[in-house]
């Protein structure tokens, strides 16, 4: 989740006071660890056999979180909010969607103020996340990096598809194509139907390549 509203600037010292804040929100609250001792089957078993399972599953969730600053800009100011990184304690889809709505549903408050959950999370177009906006997705930073965004030429286009067929279609198939071709057109002047013309008829890129 993503946690927007306290009044500090955008700078990663915080991200230590709000993984506090939440850290101290899930193991003080009933509903948190009474969710997570009902329902705990995504938590690795304690290395004790002795342990109270609970008790470890409790604990393994607590000591999994994570925050890390995400700096957006607002009216052309920079603001600072943080995601919250949490293993989840169910596997089952349901209940899972009901630990995100519980942590969505809180507040968590520090003294540099109130920070409330996204109610609907940032969708990258590029990567798919959920924990950043598509204009500050790391991929596009990546050397090298090509914008999909720009449509490809009707020239490209083609030759995708060209290359797609030749990936696919046997040779034998396409001097079958191209005699049929011929014999339908007739005859033209001194061209002969042989396999050599035939094949050089055939455009080059759907040639096989050789192995």
């Amino acid at each position: 989740m993503t946690l927007r509203g306290y009044t500090v600037p955008p700078d990663a010292i915080y991200e230590k006071q709000v993984k506090e804040v939440v850290h101290a929100k899930i193991k003080n609250s009933l509903a948190f660890t009474g969710f997570i001792r009902k329902y705990h089957d995504n938590i690795p078993l304690p290395p004790n056999e002795n342990d109270d399972i609970s008790t470890h599953a409790i604990n393994h969730i607590l000591n999994s979180i994570s925050v890390k600053l995400l700096k957006i800009i607002v009216n052309g100011l920079d603001v600072a909010v943080f995601n919250v990184y949490i293993y989840p304690p169910s596997k089952n889809y349901k209940l899972h969607s009901k630990w995100i709505s519980m942590l969505r549903n809180n507040i968590y408050t520090m003294t540099e103020g109130a920070g409330s959950p996204l109610k609907t999370p940032y969708h990258c177009n590029v990567c798919c996340g959920e924990d950043h906006p598509t204009g500050l997705c790391a991929f596009t930073r990546l050397p090298g990096w090509i914008d999909h965004s720009q449509h490809a030429t009707n020239d490209t286009e083609d030759e995708v598809v060209v290359d797609a067929v030749a990936a696919e279609v046997p040779i034998k198939t396409l001097i079958a194509v191209v005699v049929e071709a011929v014999e339908a057109a007739g005859d033209v002047g001194d061209t002969t139907p042989t396999t050599s013309n035939l094949l050089g008829a055939i455009p080059f890129s759907l040639l096989p390549s050789p192995i």
